[in-house]
């Protein structure tokens, strides 16, 4: 075993380990820290997943922080909300330069790298956040942001998201001007949180690889966040990347809550897998996976511990509008799906 870990912090050491996804700036933000300053990330954080110890722990090379707003934010509010989640990774970053450094291009990545820092990189999740509009796309990117994930827990007027009852049947043809003007920026188009008819409609018309930045494998784990066989095979001849997410639920095959008092366990369902009840986000500092966390998600990931297989003597402390059923509303996101699809 030494040898083996040996031998990957040999690699990592050698090129970056980059995450994907990490929603810090909104954990700072439902924290009431909308100014990273009060919150010393220098330090040990105990109401998240994420600080710089855990991240040079786990040998985080380059980082996506996520600049995600809810779903039931829409046009101007999402703009400005995004811009605010944007304005915090700047500052952020500049008040640890000797740790984290904005990156624009892979070769800022290779640059921070080797100097020691993380490189810091910026990913809008969810299309809501442009507005319907080309020229908001072109200024998030002039800003920093480097992909945009198409949809999150709900539909967006040009596209079908996982968790949502189909609209579009995929792209739109503004989603498909989207992604071809995404590409002409040079802005990665991320898949995850998409629905298979928005991956099939994207990956048609991507002239450049696509990313999935947090989901995993449909065939191993039948979530609808998880990415079908098919739309797998196809990254190759894209040359497109899919990160896989540490979320419980979206890769444990058979996954069923033990039930908690108060709460019933629905039955699974031949044709969309287990069903989960509509549970509200825990406390960072309170809920506890049992014997699912790894070391590693614990030091890279902030994504809310929603697991229905929490604690049951914790208490939900705070309404999280990355509940899919807080922010979407329920009737706006599939039903047989939880509130953690994160």
């Amino acid at each position: 075993m030494t040898s083996r870990l040996d031998a990957a912090r040999a690699l990592l050491s050698r090129g970056p380990l980059v995450d994907g996804h990490n929603d810090l700036p909104w954990e700072l933000r439902e924290a009431g820290r909308r100014d990273p300053g009060p919150t010393d990330l220098a330090a040990p954080v105990g109401f998240t997943h994420t600080d710089l110890p855990r991240l040079a722990e786990g040998r985080v090379g380059a980082q996506f922080w996520s600049v995600y707003v809810p779903v039931a934010l829409a046009g101007e509010a999402a703009v400005a909300a995004t811009l605010e989640q944007i304005d915090l990774v700047h500052r952020m970053t500049g008040e640890y330069p000797d740790r984290l450094e904005l990156a624009l291009t892979a070769g800022d990545v290779e640059r921070i790298f080797a100097a020691g820092k993380i490189a810091s990189l910026i990913g809008a999740e969810g299309g809501h956040s442009i507005a319907c509009s080309l020229g908001v796309l072109r200024a998030l990117y002039r800003l920093g942001v480097r992909y945009l994930t198409l949809t999150h827990n709900a539909n967006v007027p040009w596209a079908d998201s996982a968790t949502d009852a189909p609209a579009a049947g995929g792209l739109t043809g503004f989603g498909r001007q989207v992604v071809a003007e995404m590409q002409r920026l040079g802005m990665l188009v991320d898949l995850s949180h998409t629905s298979p008819g928005t991956m099939r409609d994207a990956l048609d018309v991507a002239e450049a690889p696509v990313i999935y930045s947090h989901s995993s494998a449909r065939a191993l784990c039948d979530h609808p966040r998880n990415v079908p066989d098919e739309m797998l095979a196809r990254l190759p001849a894209n040359n497109g990347v899919c990160m896989v997410t540490f979320v419980p639920a979206f890769w444990t095959r058979g996954n069923r809550p033990a039930g908690r008092p108060g709460r019933s366990t629905r039955a699974a369902t031949p044709r969309r897998g287990p069903r989960w009840p509509r549970s509200r986000t825990m406390s960072s500092t309170c809920a506890r996976w049992r014997g699912r966390s790894t070391s590693a998600w614990a030091g890279i990931s902030t994504a809310p511990r929603t697991s229905p297989t929490a604690w049951p003597t914790c208490r939900a402390t705070r309404r999280s509008s990355r509940n899919c059923w807080s922010g979407a509303g329920a009737s706006r996101t599939a039903p047989a799906w939880p509130a953690a699809t994160c």
